[in-house]
């Protein structure tokens, strides 16, 4: 399946994913495994999440494919979603192919417009000036 890479992640990292429940995140984790730019900073609490089968996915970001820049890490594998999975979040079809490599395939994935809703947009759009044209010609004929 292409792109189906995810990031690899430091031992400390594979750690905190492993102490990070279905939905978690950050706060879930013992003291031991904690940052300590975190002890007194409240915010920013999908940092280090966890995705959940059961509820919507984040919005994706050009950092998609990173557990410490929101809530991607995997519902239940121990790493962050894949390149490939975020993809299919953004509703691209299974062939299609990101190229570069996994940091390029992750930005052209988080800045793009969900496929699904871009069709939708344009047949809206499509519809819309249809029936304008439509209109004038009535209003000239």
């Amino acid at each position: 399946m292409p792109n189906h890479q995810a990031a690899t992640l430091t031992d400390l990292n594979l750690r905190r994913i492993g102490a990070t429940p279905p939905g978690g995140g950050r706060l879930d984790w013992p003291p031991e495994l904690r940052l300590d730019c975190h002890a007194t900073h409240q915010g920013h609490s999908d940092v280090y999440g966890r995705m959940r089968w059961d509820a919507a996915a984040p919005v994706l970001t050009t950092k998609c494919t990173s557990i410490s820049n929101g809530r991607y890490g995997h519902p239940d594998q121990n790493r962050p979603i894949s390149v490939r999975e975020a993809a299919s979040l953004q509703t691209f079809a299974e062939d299609f192919v990101f190229t570069g490599r996994i940091k390029s395939a992750t930005r052209q994935v988080g800045n793009a417009v969900p496929v699904l809703l871009a069709q939708v947009m344009g047949d809206a759009i499509l519809d819309h000036a249809a029936a304008h044209a439509a209109s004038a010609e009535a209003s000239t004929g």
